[in-house]
This record gives structure tokens, sequence and C-alpha cells, in this order.
């Protein structure tokens, strides 16, 4: 099957200051197979890992034709490493322009269309209602009248998306529109919102028309997560369930604090369903929203790559990043091995997932702002120290990522004071 590769080097991750990635390095290193980081970035979160071998400076995505090619010229040179994407621009350079990295790079990536059915949400959605999944109500218009009169018949608040994360210039997840003027000026302005790369232009010109979607509160609190990795060929579909509890800015951002939860069998169910009707192999992140009143699990989003809590996974005896190597060299045998053993796992038990100093900072800075009270800062403090805790970051056995996540902040706050006062206070 690989005989026009070498021996398998080892794995090749990019995205250093990426979370998902740092996960990854420390499980395949510690099992012994060798990591190597690709970043244009030479000081972040997986650079300093005890756990990277080796680090190459490259161009970064946004120079994408640059990255294909310096890819290119890297594999020729040394062929037999497994590459796997790490974001979404990633997914879409793998899957791409796989005829060509696969001369020289192990992959385990679906064909185009599949990742592109997944990358985008607009296809997602549409796949979600020709496979009866549950999903938010969403719109798409395309013309100026249709979104005039959308505009005028919705119930507010909205939130208007990006078909995609991938390609963008400027990287932005939405906007909530609280009223019809606040939506009317968002599709305005939306080739300045969510501008994107010529190529994926190229590839779908259908991508200037954004989406519309129903807010439901339940999104701060009750963001239900699938993940996992899938493998049809051996039959290999394992799940770990978890729920995002905590999120920075605290009404929509980005997960702080995790429990895990149960597996619940509709979710699950239809999750697979849209992955055996793409063509999906691979790593895999699925949110739905919990609206508990009606016991109904929406589909808002699909990350088909390693993810940022991946780290929780792992923690709970799911070894995605070694899954993805093995299935991408073709040692069947180890994946249904892995695979199998991360089967047997018991998912009533609770597991809590945090990054325990950025928890610790924004309790103590919505306190004395007044944005969170005594005893609910009291039960942050409380929870994040009881029970079984993971920390994606903090390491006794490689502590140097630890320093560099708190250093990132910190320059993060000198460089845009506003937002991060915003954010932190």
């Amino acid at each position: 099957m690989f005989t026009h590769l070498p021996e398998p080097r080892g794995f090749l991750l990019t995205m250093g200051s990426y979370q998902g990635t740092l996960a990854a390095a420390r499980d395949l290193g510690r099992h012994g197979i060798p990591v190597i980081l690709v970043d244009s970035q030479r000081h972040t979160l997986t650079s300093v890992s005890r756990y990277i071998s080796g680090f190459y400076e490259a161009p970064g995505l946004d120079q994408f034709d640059e990255f294909v090619q310096w890819l290119l010229d890297f594999g020729q040179k040394n062929p037999g490493y497994v590459l796997y994407p790490t974001s979404d621009d990633m997914c879409w350079m793998v899957a791409s322009k796989q005829n060509e990295l696969s001369k020289f790079f192990y992959l385990f990536q679906p064909s185009e269309q599949s990742t592109y059915q997944i990358l985008n949400k607009g296809e997602l959605f549409r796949c979600c209602q020709a496979l009866g999944v549950d999903s938010p109500e969403t719109w798409i218009p395309s013309t100026d009248e249709e979104r005039q009169q959308l505009a005028d018949t919705l119930e507010y608040p909205v939130l208007i998306k990006p078909k995609t994360q991938a390609g963008m210039i400027v990287n932005m997840k939405g906007a909530l529109c609280r009223s019809r003027n606040e939506l009317l000026a968002a599709f305005e302005t939306l080739k300045n919102r969510f501008p994107y790369r010529q190529d994926l232009l190229d590839y779908d010109p259908d991508l200037v028309n954004v989406m519309v979607q129903k807010f439901y509160p339940e999104a701060a609190e009750h963001i239900y997560s699938l993940a996992g990795f899938f493998d049809a060929k051996n039959d290999i579909y394992v799940l770990r369930a978890s729920e995002k509890t905590l999120q920075i800015p605290l009404k929509i951002g980005v997960g702080l604090c995790f429990e895990s939860r149960e597996i619940y069998e509709e979710p699950a169910n239809q999750l697979r369903k849209i992955l055996e009707h793409v063509g999906y192999n691979g790593a895999f992140e699925a949110e739905f929203i919990h609206v508990a009143q009606d016991n109904r699990f929406l589909l808002i989003d699909l990350n088909s790559r390693f993810y940022g809590q991946m780290s929780f996974e792992i923690a709970r005896n799911l070894p995605i990043s070694r899954l993805c190597y093995y299935a991408a060299i073709g040692d069947d045998a180890k994946v249904r091995e892995l695979g199998q053993a991360a089967a047997d796992w018991n998912h009533s038990a609770l597991h809590k997932h945090r990054i325990l100093c950025m928890l610790r900072f924004l309790v103590f800075t919505k306190w004395i702002s007044g944005h969170m009270s005594r005893n609910r800062r009291r039960f942050w403090l409380e929870w994040s120290m009881g029970g079984s805790c993971y920390d994606p970051i903090y390491d006794p056995a490689d502590p140097k990522p630890l320093w560099a996540y708190i250093w990132d902040r910190i320059l993060g706050f000198i460089k845009y004071p506003r937002s991060g006062f915003r954010m932190y206070f």
C-alpha cells in the first residue's frame, strides 16, 4: 500500500501555538514516536515541549502556495513522516493537495469533497437536513432581496457566521445581531467581515453568502461535545463526551472548563451517520447545543482534525493522535488494538478539564470588576481542584509550555490592552 514511501520516520506537526498540537506532541512523544514541528513561529506552546525532536521554520499558512511548496520540498528531502491537519486551513491544504503530498508523506485524509462538506458549515447544515440530523434553524440568503426579507421576518437575536474558517484572511467566528438594523449592517459589510483567500473563492464562489442562525441561550453554558476517532475500514468508532461549562469570553467564546458526560445514543448515532455519509475517517470533535427542556441536541460544528481540548480525550484513554498515526501508516492491527482498548471506559465517572492558571486569573478579574459574585468565584476555585482534574498546559514532566502560555497571554494583553481588558474585566 505504501511501497513508494520509506519506513515511517515519525509525525510532522504544525500550528505550534494550538493546544491540540501540544496534546498530540505529548501523546506521541511519550510513546516513542518521533515528533517534529514545522511552523512560522519559533516560540510557541509546542516548540518548547520536551517531546519535540526537531523544529523547522516555514512560511505561514497565510502564504498558502509558499507553505505548500515548502512542505513538498521538505518531503522530497525527508520522505516518510505522517502529516495530519491541526487547523481548518491545514485540513483544506492536505485535502486539496493530497495527490502531491502523498508522494512524500503518510496521510489519513478523506477526499477533497468529503473534507469540504465538513469544513463548510453550510454544506454540513444541508447534510443534516438530508439525513434528519437535528441542528439550529439556519438561513443562507444569496441576494439583497432575500437578505432584506429575512431581516424583516426573523426573531432576534440571531448569529451571523461565515460558512468556514478555512481560507479566511481575517479569522472571525461570527457576530451576534440583536436587531434588524444590526443584521442588515452585518450583511452590508460581510465581505470585509469574512474575506477569503482567492483559491477558496475559486473553489466555492458562494462562500460570500454567510449563514444566519437562530441564537440559543444554551450555547453559553450547555455545549455538549462528542469527540473521538472513526475508521470505517476497521469498524472503529470510539467516543468521549464532555460539556463546556465555562468559556472566555463568558457569553460566546473558547472553552476554558469542561466536564465529562455520558454518551447519549441519539447524537452519537446521528454523528456516525454524518461521518459515514460524507466518507470521513480520522479525528473529530462535534459540538451540539443541548436544549435540556426539549432534550434536543443541535449539531452546530464538526471539527475534522486535531482540536483544542484533545488532551481531555487522551487523558481519558482515547489516544486520538496515535490512532491517526497508525491509521496513516497502514498498521490496522495497532489501530484495532488501541481502538478496542479505548472502547473500555466508564463514561459515568466525572472528570474535569481546565487551564488552572487561566481559570484562577479569570475568576479573580471578574470578581474584582463586579462581574462575578464571591460565591461563584469560590465555586470555580473549589471545582478546579476537586476530583479527577486534567490540565492541557501544565505538566510537571514537561513544564516549559506553561511558561510559554503565560508569556503569550501577557504579550497579548500588552498588544491589545482594550480587548484584553474587556475580556478579563
